[in-house]
């Protein structure tokens, strides 16, 4: 089995147990990366890193599927 480890772009600053979460999300080319985790990722909510935006759930739900 390969491992693939996508780089983390320059100016990303997350503690080490958070990388993995956001490599993880590169490698797969994921288009949104969902967390929950607003001290580590909250610079970063709403911002395009990598290919995928960074989101709260909520906020993936709202744009996804707006009130009519």
């Amino acid at each position: 089995m390969r491992r693939l480890t996508a780089k983390i772009p320059a100016g990303i600053r997350l503690p080490e147990k958070d990388v993995p979460i956001l490599q993880a999300a590169l490698g797969a080319h994921a288009n949104y990366l969902l967390t929950g985790d607003i001290r580590h990722f909250g610079p970063y909510l709403g911002r395009k890193v990598g290919g995928g935006v960074i989101l709260l759930p909520a906020q993936y739900l709202k744009t996804r599927y707006p009130r009519k």
